[in-house]
């Protein structure tokens, strides 16, 4: 077709001259590399349920020996836009910062987002330091209107989902 055209193909048809085949050829690129951006997008995972989370993440941590955080950004669909560390932390602790994980949810455009961190050397069951980040992260986002679809910790055997086991938020204010 036209659009495959080489340039000198295009000029040996009456009244396409070097300017209009140079034009034909640059929408066919740009055609092309849009093709090329919307199979990236159609190829990326969608993130539905803790057990796609888990099945995604968990090879990201494999040979991880300090903790870690990483942020998946999700789109309306629940694909997956990006996956971004957004903390380094120490054998036995991460420290993440909300303003930085927020100002990244709102630059890639997220809709919804999935914290995931791990324990390298122990148990996934979250520390009250990490329960105070969930609970941190997900008032900001909501107040902008992204939802922390969850909060998964990962240790080399195990997993826990924090939001999905609401044992781990129950606090006294919670019940009022």
């Amino acid at each position: 077709g036209v659009l495959s055209a080489s340039e000198d193909e295009l000029i040996s048809v009456p009244g396409v001259g070097p300017e209009t085949a140079l034009l034909i050829r640059l929408f066919a690129d740009v055609r092309h590399t849009a093709n090329l951006e919307d199979e990236a997008e159609s190829d990326a995972p969608i993130l539905g349920t803790i057990g796609d989370i888990i099945r995604y993440a968990r090879p990201l941590f494999r040979d991880e020996t300090k903790e870690c955080a990483r942020l998946l950004l999700l789109d309306n669909g629940l694909r997956l836009i990006e996956c971004r560390t957004i903390a380094d932390g120490t054998i036995n602790s991460v420290s993440l910062s909300i303003r930085e994980a927020v100002e990244t949810c709102l630059f890639k455009r997220a809709s919804s987002v999935v914290l995931v961190h791990n324990h390298p050397n122990g148990l996934p069951t979250p520390s009250a330091a990490d329960l105070e980040m969930t609970r941190r992260l997900q008032s900001v986002l909501d107040t902008i209107g992204i939802e922390l679809k969850e909060h998964v910790i990962l240790s080399p055997r195990d997993s826990v989902a924090i939001l999905h086991n609401r044992r781990y938020l129950h606090t006294p204010e919670t019940e009022k």
